[in-house]
């Protein structure tokens, strides 16, 4: 018996081979909408075996992780799209319009998403009416449409949240971040509740117009350059927390030996060690001084001549030993 992954490998095959131009627009169009409904097929598909990989940890066995890290780790999905096929996936069981409708190829696996998440938000008592007509309803609109159908349909069957509690909810699904790309590059993406967008937009809008005729930079770059100008204002502030409004600084710890670790040197033919000098809080002995320094020599007795076969140091006169 012929593997059936095996025949839909050959059927791809045969889809690459053949070239777009050549067919005429009807074909071309139909034939796409075939490939978007086996699509959604193969999201069902894929959703129904994720369900049993899962319930036998078959993941956990064979590669230490659970299901949706195999999907993020082992066959690199990005981390919403693990998300989206776990969530369908373990709603299967309790929710068979939604396999039944994935299976046809009638709703994607977005509509399958938001079905499931939805199903949770109502009491037991009428998850099979709501899902049944949030099913009917994937197959004629879009998953942004049909996520607020789903809040329309929960207020209808008394299953809606209080207004409180939606803006917590609204509240508690913010969240950003900022990911590190390519050559110092970074990515932010993230959503943020309604007041907080409030506030950053009106902190945006002086910095997204342009500053003049010279201004060459794109809307996007404009709100760019905005959000970094937000963040140095809010630097030069120094209202920060703890840990942030300063410029980054650098700081060396030392232990106290470690200035002591040099090598001995020989002592100097006074018997003075040289490396008392890198002691701290010494001060260097009166009988010792440079020839070149102006102090060491207003030490010196009004008259005395210098030693020149001293090339550093030599004792001063009034404190040299008499024979």
């Amino acid at each position: 018996m012929t593997d059936p992954v095996e025949l839909i490998a050959e059927g791809v095959r045969g889809l690459i081979a053949q070239d777009p131009h050549s067919l005429p627009d009807t074909t071309l169009l139909m034939s796409t909408e075939s490939i978007v409904r086996i699509m959604n097929q193969l999201s069902g598909v894929m959703a129904a075996r994720l369900q049993v990989i899962d319930v036998r940890d078959a993941t956990v066995a064979e590669y230490g992780r659970q299901t949706r890290s195999w999907l993020v780790e082992e066959l690199h999905l990005g981390q919403e799209d693990a998300s989206r096929h776990m969530t369908v996936a373990k709603a299967l069981p309790s929710c068979p319009a939604i396999g039944a409708a994935l299976e046809a190829g009638d709703i994607t696996i977005d509509h399958a998403r938001i079905i499931a998440i939805g199903v949770r938000k109502v009491s037991p008592e009428i998850r099979d009416v709501f899902e049944k007509e949030m099913v009917k309803a994937a197959e004629f609109c879009d998953p942004t449409e049909l996520a607020r159908f789903s809040r329309e349909l929960r207020s209808r069957l008394g299953a809606e949240e209080s207004a409180e509690a939606a803006e917590q909810r609204k509240y508690d699904a913010r969240w950003m971040r900022i990911t590190p790309t390519f050559e110092g590059m970074h990515a932010i993406d993230g959503m943020l509740d309604p007041a907080s967008a409030a506030t950053l937009s009106a902190a945006l809008a002086p910095l997204l117009g342009r500053t003049g005729a010279d201004d060459q930079r794109t809307a996007g770059q404009r709100c760019a350059d905005g959000l970094t100008s937000i963040a140095e204002l809010a630097l030069r502030t120094g209202e920060l927390p703890e840990h942030g409004g300063e410029k980054p600084q650098v700081i060396v710890t030392i232990g106290y030996d470690t200035p002591q670790s040099r090598p001995r040197r020989r002592p100097n033919r006074v018997g003075h060690d040289e490396r008392a000098r890198d002691q701290p809080g010494h001060r260097p002995d009166d009988r010792l001084r440079r020839r070149d320094h102006p102090r060491g020599a207003r030490r010196c007795r009004r008259g005395a001549r210098p030693r020149p076969q001293d090339p550093a140091l030599e004792p001063c006169p009034t404190t040299r030993a008499t024979a």
